[in-house]
């Protein structure tokens, strides 16, 4: 996909998202960012995700 998106170059293997779906599993975390343009996603919707989407309802 990133191939056709003209950003072969920049390419990650697609077994991190397997391996990062797995691991979070695991550990029981809500949220995946597996590879480094997610992770950027991830940090940005970091604070909405705690206050928002994963706050408890006490």
């Amino acid at each position: 996909m990133s191939d056709a998106a003209g950003m072969g170059e920049l390419a990650q293997p697609p077994s991190l998202v397997a391996d990062g779906i797995i691991k979070a599993l695991k550990a029981g975390d809500f949220h995946v960012f597996p590879d480094s343009v997610a992770k950027q996603m991830g940090d940005a919707y970091q604070s909405f995700a705690e206050n928002v989407v994963e706050v408890s309802s006490n």
